[in-house]
């Protein structure tokens, strides 16, 4: 039957119909030399085996390729976005202030990599700068926020202002029979108290002079502020005595009046 089909002898057709309730297939040719026909039947699931098996290829491994790209696509999105993630959530701590955080750095060389190196760069700029702010007053950080792209210029302009002064008397004699670690340790404790309460009633540390410190006090009420800082000096001076094994006295003197505030000294250290 084979052999007549393969050499289309005729007339030759193939026809699906329905037995009972069994689908089969049908193929049938009429050879030329005879006068009968010659029929094969098969089950038509039997029949479309091969294409079945095909088709079940065909879904098994596009299921196996779909199954490969989205493990793929959660490596890459996890290689990708876990350091992205990273580098969000110390932004948004160095936000908040935290200047202790770092980026952890991958070993690879790629650009998130490098992004994350110069986060970290960024930070420890910032941590530097931020402790260079202890260093200097706030009028001075606030000159530097109001200057123009050339910087601050030397010379200043004329404000009025309440200064005060605040001395540790007798600073020599005592630094002559101390060890200098213990004259330091005694300098800190008084002149910490001393900027507390300072910053307490609104005035800023323009410069520490040894024993002495300076505070520049402005606005509407900065001649109260100061007298009321300098009378809560003298109490909390009064207090640490009784703690400590010393007898400290400070000296304040406040002036109020029109000063020359700016930038004096050169253009490279001012």
């Amino acid at each position: 039957t084979k052999a007549l089909l393969n050499a289309k002898i005729g007339t030759i057709g193939v026809s699906p119909y329905t037995r009972g309730r069994k689908k089969m297939l049908a193929g049938y040719t009429f050879p030329s030399n005879f006068d009968w026909v010659v029929i094969v039947e098969k089950d038509e699931q039997k029949a479309y085996l091969v294409v079945s098996k095909m088709v079940n290829g065909l879904i098994t491994f596009a299921m196996l390729g779909l199954v490969i790209a989205v493990a793929g696509a959660v490596m890459f999105a996890n290689r990708i976005g876990r350091p992205i993630l990273e580098i969000g959530r110390v932004v948004k701590q160095v936000g908040k202030g935290e200047l202790d955080v770092r980026v952890n750095i991958r070993k690879s060389q790629d650009e998130i990599s490098a992004l994350g190196k110069q986060i970290n760069q960024m930070i420890t700029g910032l941590n530097e700068r931020f402790q260079l702010q202890k260093f200097v007053s706030e009028q001075t950080i606030d000159a530097i926020k109001r200057a123009d792209d050339g910087g601050i210029c030397l010379g200043g302009e004329r404000n009025t202002a309440t200064v005060l002064f605040s001395d540790i008397r007798g600073f020599t004699a005592f630094s002559e029979k101390h060890e200098p670690e213990t004259v330091i340790k005694m300098l800190n404790m008084y002149l910490r108290v001393q900027a507390k309460i300072v910053h307490k009633y609104m005035g800023d540390i323009d410069k520490y002079v040894g024993d002495e410190l300076v505070a520049v006090f402005q606005e509407k009420d900065m001649v109260r502020n100061a007298i009321l800082c300098a009378a809560e000096i003298h109490q909390e001076v009064a207090r640490l005595n009784k703690e400590q094994p010393w007898d400290i006295r400070v000296g304040i003197g406040i002036n109020t009046g029109e000063m020359i505030m700016g930038a004096m000294g050169s253009e490279e250290r001012m």
